[in-house]
């Protein structure tokens, strides 16, 4: 147990699933130009389920999953962004080292579990 009342292994559970949560992904961020300065066509760099946050000139944030994308706006659900009001856009992509990051470190963390749990079980038999 520690301090809080909580069990040692349900703690790191509840760490192995909160990283979890954030650490297999994160937000890229899309350039609005391409290398001749012209401006993209979000058509060639977002696709229909790609995840995104954009963020318009009036300073609004939008997150959600793209259904639809033509060349003036990007949809979502309920959203409809024209792109003439979009000031940057991400997008969620897979991480591999984050991925890597949170399996290494999920076996750590249940060796160090294990070693825990018989060092305290030997601690209770006397041995």
């Amino acid at each position: 147990m520690t301090n809080d009342g909580l069990p040692v292994g349900a703690k790191s559970v509840f760490m192995a699933i909160t990283l979890g949560m954030c650490a297999c992904t994160s937000l890229q961020p899309i350039e609005s130009t391409g290398g001749n300065g012209s401006r993209i066509s979000y058509e060639e760099v977002l696709n229909s389920g790609d995840d995104v946050r954009i963020h318009t000139v009036d300073g609004e944030m939008y997150e959600f999953r793209v259904t639809a994308v033509d060349s003036g706006q990007i949809e979502g659900g309920e959203i409809s962004i024209s792109t003439d009001e979009i000031s940057s856009v991400e997008v969620r992509v897979f991480s591999k080292g984050r991925t890597a990051a949170l399996v290494l470190s999920g076996i750590v963390a249940l060796k160090a579990i294990a070693d825990y749990s018989e060092t305290a079980s030997n601690i209770g038999t006397g041995l």
